[in-house]
């Protein structure tokens, strides 16, 4: 039988249980083990941790680790959904500024850009789980995603559903960008602060009017 690299067995023909469908205590555990493994996230980087530091962490067994995941990448896209709950929670609490769309949704990302500043290594989970292939992985993926771009959405309040997508799906594809561009070292937090205030600049400004832009040129 296959074993990882804890030397724990395969379990891809006992998929783990739903969270639905569990009882309160193993919700409970499965709660703890997630926290756990974000705590070592913000520590340290995703290809540094084992499975059985979660269970160190969360103090619980390696078995019980893989009785509610199936892989470290579904443990850690789990992880990241957790920490897109923590960053939805921190804008409730605390309101974004701004009296326009474009104001807010620029608050909302110089908060993002100062949390991935914070914790990398969370952001470098993000760019390993965007292209796992564990199908369970895969959907809680989508859900971090798909409350990361609510969270957006909720900054562009009073623009219609369609532009605000439209608006979430750029911002986001730069937000991506320039954090990449930032972990490889290509340029500085500061910088990728200035891209993201421009880009969200850029979005609402009226579009330029080339017919003067020839006119004064000539």
């Amino acid at each position: 039988m296959a074993r990882d690299s804890d030397g724990s067995a395969d379990r891809a023909h006992n998929p783990p249980p739903p969270p639905d469908t569990l009882i309160p205590s193993q919700r409970a555990r499965r709660h703890r083990i997630v926290l756990g493994a974000l705590a070592l996230l913000e520590r340290q980087p995703y290809d540094k941790i084992q499975m059985r530091d979660v269970a160190e962490e969360a103090d619980v067994a390696l078995g019980t680790v893989y009785r509610y995941f199936g892989s470290k990448e579904h443990l850690f896209a789990a992880v990241l959904v957790e920490w897109g709950k923590k960053l939805s929670l921190h804008v409730q609490r605390r309101p974004l500024r701004g009296d326009t769309p474009a104001e807010r949704l620029d608050a909302l990302m110089m908060r993002i850009l100062t949390a991935f500043e914070r914790w990398p290594d969370v952001f470098g989970a993000v760019m390993l789980i965007d292209t796992t292939t564990d199908p369970y992985a895969r959907d809680l993926h989508r859900e971090f995603a798909s409350r990361e771009a609510a969270t957006m959405a909720d900054a562009l309040e009073g623009l219609s559903d369609s532009d605000a997508e439209m608006i979430v799906r750029v911002t986001n594809a730069m937000l991506s960008s320039v954090m990449r561009s930032w972990i490889h070292g290509t340029i500085t937090m500061a910088e990728a602060r200035r891209l993201m205030t421009g880009t969200i600049e850029l979005i609402f400004s009226p579009p330029p009017q080339l017919g003067g832009l020839c006119r004064d040129a000539s």
